[in-house]
């Protein structure tokens, strides 16, 4: 009798409730995994890549990619392909097949989405993995050599990462000094925080929908991005139907965003509101929006503050603030005040492989030359 071949497709919509049954036993899974994710990169521009692995009509593995269009010194496009492009993550396969088959898909997922990227002319793929998986540090538990073996190289990725096992006095001591005050002094002043579900979490973000450009980092399909993040929070809260000749059983509830918003306790209205991504015991910083009135009074603090609470309390082991940039510019100052929230700074593996070496090299020459002009001119 022969043995089982494993094949390799493109993600469908139609596997979407197998798939997601999938991702959500696997220990290793993480928010990014979860494919609602999808429809947000969708609306964002992004187009969908990702793979399954298949043995015997059976998910065995599931390798996330999603081409994301950049623009490099506002004149040469980019393509980059990503494990997801708000929420880091990498390839699952099933744990409990035997090591060689494991590497064997594997193999055949990164190949296939190797072949993705080639066609949609990217010139990175890269699979960033979230610091943790399970209660592990991701560098301890993660074996690298099946992304060694299928070519990328590897480097590491800062970031801060709160560890909600702490008590709440302990949280609250490691936070920056003077966020603690502002903190304090903002909920004196009648800001108050509250977690939404459903419709009306939905409701309670739509005023805020001006400001989705700068929460989508002046994307130019922010608002579509915001329509789907609405549909997404309106959605009820973590119910997952499956079909009757599905081959595997219900799961529990599982919520995936959670929205927290600031507002003044005597007048009304929504100042400021925080999305987390959950999953796994792992909550993710995924957007913030903020009005100018609630910047001005603090709500910004408040609600990342009451979100990392709040995810405690749902039972979540730890609190992803995201990735650290030093220097200048917007992405730094953001960095920057995530270290205000304390955590403890953290490396996160990034798998990298290259689709267009010399385009990247012509690419980098040219950046090098356009800086030094511009240097010289300054001059």
């Amino acid at each position: 009798m022969d043995a089982p071949q494993i094949t390799v497709r493109p993600l469908s919509q139609i596997d979407s409730v197998v798939v997601e049954s999938f991702i959500l036993r696997h220990p290793s899974h993480g928010p990014g995994h979860r494919l609602a994710l999808a429809r947000v990169d969708a609306a964002l521009g992004c187009t969908e890549l990702s793979c399954i692995a298949l043995l015997d009509d059976r998910v065995v593995g599931y390798a996330p990619a999603r081409a994301v269009r950049t623009k490099t010194l506002r004149v040469i496009p980019t393509t980059n392909v990503s494990g997801g492009r708000l929420v880091a993550c990498g390839p699952l396969v099933e744990p409990t097949l035997p090591k060689a088959q494991q590497a064997e898909v594997f193999a055949a997922l990164a190949s296939a989405v190797q072949a993705a990227a080639r066609r949609e002319g990217a010139e990175w793929l890269r699979w960033v993995h979230p610091p943790v998986l399970g209660d592990l540090p991701t560098l301890d538990a993660l074996d690298p050599s099946p992304l060694l073996a299928a070519g990328f190289e590897l480097r590491v990725l800062p970031g801060l990462l709160v560890d909600l096992r702490a008590s709440e006095a302990e949280l609250l001591a490691g936070l920056n000094p003077t966020t603690r005050r502002r903190i304090r002094r903002a909920e004196q002043s009648g800001l108050v925080s509250t977690e939404f579900e459903g419709s009306a979490a939905a409701d309670a973000l739509q005023p805020l929908r001006q400001h989705a450009s700068a929460a989508f980092g002046a994307h130019p399909n922010a608002d579509q991005a915001f329509s789907a993040l609405l549909t997404l929070l309106g959605e009820t809260r973590g119910e997952q139907t499956e079909h009757a000749d599905s081959p595997v059983a219900p799961l529990p509830p599982s919520a995936l965003l959670q929205l927290l918003c600031v507002r003044h306790a005597t007048n009304g209205g929504t100042l400021g509101a925080v999305v987390t991504c959950e999953s796994n015991g792992l909550a993710y910083y995924f957007l913030a929006f903020n009005s100018a009135e609630g910047l001005a009074q603090d709500a910004n603090p408040v609600g990342l503050w009451r979100a990392m609470l709040a995810s405690k309390a749902r039972g979540n082991r730890w609190f992803l603030l995201g990735s650290l940039e030093y220097g200048e510019g917007k992405s730094a100052r953001i960095s920057a005040f995530k270290r205000q929230f304390g955590g403890a700074t953290v490396l996160a593996p990034v798998a990298e492989w290259c689709a267009r070496p010399l385009a990247v090299a012509a690419r980098q020459l040219l950046t090098r030359g356009v800086t030094a002009l511009r240097s010289s001119r300054r001059g």
